[in-house]
This record gives C-alpha cells, structure tokens and sequence, in this order.
C-alpha cells in the first residue's frame, strides 16, 4: 500500500474531538470510496462483488457492505460525473459520510479505516460529515444513547498535520456551537455564555 498515512479521530459525544496521527492498528471495518460505476478487483473483493457494485450505481446505491475475512468492508460511491465546481463534490462526500453512519451502526463498529481511490482526496470531507452526523446533545437525557464509533483512521497520502489542525478545530467549534444552541435558555444565561467563551 502506498499511502502514507493514517488519522485516528476520536468521537465522543459533548466532549472535544481529538485528531491525531496514527501508525497500523487493528480495525472492525474498511471504509473505501471510490468513484461511482468504477469498482475494480483492485479492492480486493471478487469479481461477483465489483459486478453488483457497478450494476448498483443505476439504483443510487451508494453503500455496499461486504463481510470479510478482515470483517466489514464497505464500498461508498460517490459521483464524481460531470463538470462540476469542486466545492459540489466535497459536500457530496460530506454527505456521504452522513449517510453511512446510519449503514455502520447496525454493525455495532467501534473502528474503522477509511481510504480512497478517488482522482482527488475528500477524506478530511468525508470524516467531518461521518462526526457531525454523529452528534447529540444528550446533556439532560436520562437515558443516553450510545455511539458505538470511537475511531475513525484515514488513509491518505494529503493528509497533513495543518489540514488535520483545521479539521479538528472545525468539528470541535461545531461541538461547542452545537452545545451552545441546545443549551436551554433558562440554564444559558448571558453570564453563562460570557463563561463559555473564557
């Protein structure tokens, strides 16, 4: 494997979010995005496999879970078709990362690997919508749900230690601002909120 290396994201509800630099650790699940309609046994799947992968993408079939030896591997396809703004192709990976945390929790998965065969790297994309989809404000829940993902490791040789700086100081500002705007009006006085900005 060529890519260089690999982002451990920690997700915990109503606390920070840290992002660190990560060397080979074991993982529940592979997450590959690639191109949608261009699935190849490059991914090591079986040629029955990229078959339903490329016929899927007519239906809008995005995900495609596979249990493996390794355990769950899930292939995301994303579009990329058309001549468009590359703003539009991050969100579209934004989205994505929304929509397959609905896909993994059925599968219980506390850690997973996520890499690319994409002509450009929409990681840092993809891993801010899978932890902003993850988020709920839960303070004053008795019953508190449960979020199973507790890591989130990138694979991707355009990582580098400023964007993950950014990334975890966007998703950490997007916690807090969260928190803020649930916070009830009666416990979140002006005093209040002067504090949790000191």
């Amino acid at each position: 494997d060529n890519l260089k290396c690999k982002i451990l994201i920690i997700m915990n509800f109503n606390s920070p979010i840290k992002i660190k630099k990560y060397n080979n650790d074991s993982v529940q699940a592979e997450i590959v995005l690639i191109e949608k309609g261009k699935a190849t046994t490059d991914l090591g799947l079986e040629s029955w496999q990229v078959d339903a992968i490329n016929n899927a993408h007519e239906n809008n079939s995005n995900f495609h879970s596979f249990h493996t030896a390794n355990g769950l591997k899930v292939i995301v396809c994303i579009d990329l078709s058309g001549d468009k703004a590359a703003h539009l192709y991050a969100e579209a990976a934004r989205k994505a990362g929304n929509n397959l945390l609905a896909e993994i929790k059925k599968y219980n998965v506390v850690s997973l690997v996520v890499s690319h065969k994409l002509s450009t790297c929409f990681l840092h994309e993809f891993a801010e919508g899978l932890v902003m989809g993850a988020y709920a404000f839960q303070k004053y829940l008795s019953k508190k749900a449960i979020q199973t993902i507790e890591k989130v490791y990138l694979n991707c040789g355009d990582v580098t230690e400023q964007s993950i700086a950014e990334l975890n100081t966007v998703l950490e500002a997007n916690y807090i601002a969260r928190d803020l705007v649930n916070e009830p009006v009666i416990t979140l006085t002006a005093t209040k909120l002067s504090e949790a900005f000191v």
